[in-house]
């Protein structure tokens, strides 16, 4: 199977968001995800998507692009079209700051991605991107303390800093001093 394309004048053309790829007498068409009307690459990097229905090819101008869109897919809940929004909405290098920074409120403002997608894309994101996990304990103090209306993004950054060492009262008392009493007060 192809995992990338040369481009060369005389094998492509484009037309709106599709390569045209010409090999002997047989024309493959490809969906370009990130369109671009003066294509500076010399090369595209291919994607096969397989669901019940059909197959879609795709197309990316970097093996980045690939990659984060491949990540998306095997997020639970992302389909093809909730993919090609966030990646279309947003560039690459946003999306990673998105991820890195958890900013939820930056997701929820795409049409059709809801809190929970929102939250799942950022954890699944930062575990294949960042290499960033939360142990059972982490993840229940993050939703206790959620739950109270603190916002996940301050939670997050605080949880960092913990002594997991310590008791659950002691990691408890040492994550509310470092929020410093500041509950959302939206809920």
């Amino acid at each position: 199977m192809l995992d990338s394309l040369l481009l060369k004048s005389s094998n492509h053309y484009l037309e709106e968001d599709q390569l045209y790829f010409l090999v002997q007498d047989q024309t493959f068409i490809y969906q370009l995800i990130f369109y671009k009307a003066q294509v500076s690459t010399k090369k595209v990097y291919l994607l096969v998507y397989h669901n019940e229905f059909n197959t879609i090819w795709l197309a990316f101008y970097n093996q980045h692009e690939r990659t984060l869109f491949r990540e998306l897919l095997k997020i639970p809940g992302i389909g093809l079209k909730n993919a090609q929004l966030l990646v279309k909405s947003y560039t690459y290098q946003e999306i990673l700051m998105i991820v890195k920074t958890n900013n939820e409120a930056k997701l929820l403002e795409l049409k059709g991605i809801g809190t929970k997608m929102a939250k799942n894309v950022i954890t699944k994101l930062q575990k294949t991107l960042f290499n960033v996990t939360y142990s059972s304990r982490e993840e229940e103090l993050i939703s206790c303390l959620t739950r109270l209306g603190y916002s996940r993004i301050k939670v997050l950054n605080v949880i960092k800093n913990l002594d997991l060492t310590r008791n659950d009262e002691e990691c408890l008392q040492f994550l509310l001093t470092w929020l410093g009493g500041e509950v959302n007060e939206s809920r």
